[in-house]
């Protein structure tokens, strides 16, 4: 058939026009039209910019976009700040859209799909989340994650240079938070420690990994651009920094995930014969057993994990039977997004943690299995995408990225689901956000036919999208000013400035009513205002009746005011709400005792020592970890049961050689420590400040054994220890004693555990 050129359609057009009884159209003036406003298009840079800033700069300072940790309104800012510039990019491509003539098509309906259910399910979660503060910044961070995700992939259908540019932004950033970690490591072996796990730019050493596994195969993709050849010594040197910083992280599930996405990355790309491929894979196994072994971090891991029991894994495998009992009691919309540490604790086995240790898990906990669903799904499209075939004119790019960027954004994505089955680390804004460009990025590869929408549903949707943003953007900033606020009130309450720290918590909270981190630290400054106090504690419980640590901040309030009735209401909530919450069980242990109720505090000090044979006893008895609360508990119980039965009681003995085995046990441990750092770091100059370093990274803090020897000495008193022993003891303590009393009076120490445990151990002395 032959194919009618384009004057005799223009010669059809007006006459098929006319027969349907409309007006013909007027071509050349749209297209005047189109010309005169071609200047929009100058958009297209400025929609990008913003999305490869955020890819680029959040690893740089990827320690300080961490959410779900301990609030910190530094943290919280710079976070939301890179959220801002995503809300920003879909503005303007929002604006770009409603003045855009062409038709292009839109990104695959089912990503789409998949990114709005995800994100309704966060939305959903307010209905029963208990803490809507957190719920608002998680939902804002995975918003703005699956906005990366509809708007690259969007901007790749206009563009397929957008996919080079994302890729080298993803690789970048990694590059130089690797070579950050390397400087790290470097001077942490010349200060006479090659065992350090390096972190980089990231909060701890196994985030560092899982933004590598992710960055490191399109770092290896861009090697052989040939538009990037004038480049190409960079690019192998930045691949080179990637590789070499994933085992000084030292993580094995970093390398697990490694290993993984150079296999898929292998069959993906390698051409030839199968045994090629199975010779090269062996070489690179043997390569990466080779570095494995020659460096100290992690060898040491592997060595202490093969011949030792693993607390890491013992600890994840408690932590996802009570993330999956979480699950279990909230199927639907979960408790919440963002609410983990808080949701988990009642389900707990081997005790509080930030994170489920698993994305899947964790997101099936705060979302419920809409979102649980929703995550799979993405990943599983992104995945799809990569591994689907290439359409000749998908790319009409001369390099041909396409046939490059599929093995490795293939291998980057399977190298993140796999890391995320043993840590989660879409709480790490970097990483969340580069898993989002690489599904961005992916949705086009095999896919040459996408949905066009209509010029008037684009227009609409475009005006509610900048509608949308334009909100967004006001909310997020507000969060941001409140989150300054809170910073600057923890600055000033730690220069002692208390006035200035409760007027800029006020401000705060105004900011954001829902913030309970700002309610609680008004109530602890204004705990010597009964009225005020009282009033910000109750905001703190009401805007998270969840959280543990809200009750006990105030049950140590009312302690101090002596209104121990209450106190102890707050404190038995803290129980209920914490199986775990060992200070709330020696405070009710206190009170009762001072309440001459015996019976009572040996029932709360019983339950604490009982935790000791649970899993979270077993966990805190790790070599590498302080744990005091037992030492507490039977060294209280050997006080009680003296009381109630005699000291030579055979309850009293028991509790009595119990409580001094732990605390030998722990002075034997510190002292081993403490001598074998000092070998260590003999010839350094700095060696007083590193050993005191090391020893805290140990939890063997100055401050927690001076409460140790204090108990010590207090219970060989008690048995009546005779001879030097005792008297050595006893003038020991004395002056470990009133040296912690003189710091409480002076206002610049901490002691919650000195003033209210020790203080009480060695009233006799």
């Amino acid at each position: 058939m032959r194919r009618p050129r384009p004057t005799d359609m223009a010669a059809r057009r007006p006459k098929n026009a006319l027969a349907k009884g409309r007006r013909p159209k007027d071509r050349s003036r749209r297209n005047s039209w189109a010309t005169e406003i071609g200047w929009w298009r100058c958009l297209d840079i400025l929609v990008e910019a913003p999305l490869f800033l955020a890819l680029l700069l959040t690893p740089v300072v990827a320690g300080e976009c961490v959410a779900g940790q301990p609030p910190r309104g530094g943290e919280l800012s710079l976070s939301l700040a890179f959220c801002t510039l995503i809300l920003v990019a879909l503005a303007l491509a929002a604006l770009r859209e409603l003045f855009e003539l062409d038709p292009l098509p839109w990104p695959p309906v089912a990503l789409v799909v998949a990114a709005g259910v995800l994100v309704a399910a966060h939305v959903a979660s307010y209905a029963v989340t208990i803490d809507r503060h957190a719920t608002t910044i998680e939902t804002a961070r995975i918003l703005c994650g699956m906005l990366m995700v509809v708007l690259l992939a969007r901007e790749s259908g206009r563009s397929p240079d957008v996919r080079l540019r994302a890729a080298i932004a993803i690789a970048a950033g990694t590059a130089w938070s690797a070579g950050v970690g390397i400087r790290d490591y470097l001077f942490n072996v010349r200060m006479g420690d090659p065992s350090w796990r390096t972190f980089g730019t990231f909060a701890s050493p196994n985030s560092l990994a899982g933004q590598i596994v992710i960055g490191f195969p399109l770092a290896l993709a861009l090697v052989s651009v040939r538009r990037l050849r004038p480049w190409q010594a960079v690019t192998i040197v930045g691949c080179m920094i990637i590789a070499v910083c994933l085992p000084l992280t030292a993580s094995k599930a970093g390398l697990l995930a490694f290993v993984a996405s150079m296999a898929v990355f292998a069959v993906l790309r390698i051409h030839g014969p199968a045994h090629r491929r199975v010779l090269l894979a062996l070489l690179c196994c043997a390569a990466l057993g080779l570095v494995v072994f020659v460096l100290p971090p992690v060898r040491n891991r592997l060595v202490v994990a093969l011949t030792t029991q693993n607390h890491s894994w013992v600890f994840r495998y408690y932590t996802w039977l009570a993330a999956a009992a979480c699950y279990i009691h909230h199927p639907v919309v979960g408790t919440g997004a963002g609410t983990f540490s808080q949701a988990y604790l009642p389900y707990a086995l081997a005790g509080p943690t930030h994170h489920a240790h698993c994305q899947l898990l964790e997101t099936a906990s705060d979302t419920g299995s809409i979102g649980l669903l929703a995550t799979v799904a993405l990943l599983v499209l992104g995945i799809r995408f990569t591994l689907a075939p290439a359409h000749a004119d998908s790319d009409p790019s001369p390099d041909a990225f396409l046939s490059l960027l599929r093995p490795g954004a293939a291998a980057a994505l399977v190298a993140a689901c796999i890391h995320n089955l043993f840590d989660y680390d879409w709480y790490v804004l970097p990483s969340m956000l580069s898993v989002a460009a690489v599904i961005g990025i992916s949705c086009g590869v095999g896919r040459s036919r996408r949905p066009a929408v209509r010029m008037a549903l684009r227009r609409s949707i475009a005006a509610i999208a900048l509608v949308v943003a334009v909100g967004l953007i006001g909310l997020v900033q507000r969060e941001r000013a409140a989150a300054r606020l809170f910073e600057s009130a923890q600055a000033s309450r730690r220069s002692g400035n208390t006035s200035a720290a409760v007027l800029q918590l006020e401000a705060a909270t105004r900011l954001a009513p829902g913030w309970g981190a700002a309610w609680r630290l008004l109530g602890i400054l204004q705990r010597y205002e009964p009225d005020a106090g009282r009033e910000a504690f109750g905001r703190a419980i009401a805007v998270q009746p969840a959280f543990a640590g809200n009750r006990m901040a105030f049950a140590e309030a009312l302690i101090e005011a002596g209104q121990y009735d209450e106190a102890k209401e707050q404190c038995e909530a803290a129980v209920r709400l914490d199986p775990h919450a060992t200070q709330a069980l020696v405070e009710l242990a206190a009170m009762a005792q001072q309440e001459g109720g015996l019976a009572t505090a040996i029932g709360w000090l019983e339950r604490l020592a009982a935790l000791e044979t649970t899993p979270y006893g077993r966990y805190k008895a790790a070599p590498e970890i302080l744990n005091t609360e037992f030492l507490y508990a039977h060294a209280g119980l050997a006080e009680l049961f003296a009381l109630r039965d005699g000291p030579d009681s055979p309850s009293a003995k028991r509790e009595r050689a119990r409580a001094l085995a732990l605390a030998e046990d722990m002075t034997r441990r510190y002292e081993a420590q403490y001598a074998a750092l000092m070998k260590k770091h003999d010839d350094s100059p700095d060696r007083a400040m590193l050993v005191r370093s090391f020893l805290a990274a140990y939890h063997f803090t100055p401050e927690a054994m001076r409460q140790v020897d204090i108990v010590r000495a207090a219970l060989l008193l008690a048995g009546g220890s005779a001879g030097g022993e005792a008297d050595t003891a006893r003038d020991r303590a004395m002056s470990i004693h009133s040296e912690t009393v003189r710091q409480i009076e002076s206002g610049n120490w901490p002691g919650v555990l000195v003033a209210t445990r020790a203080e009480r151990l060695v009233s006799g002395l």
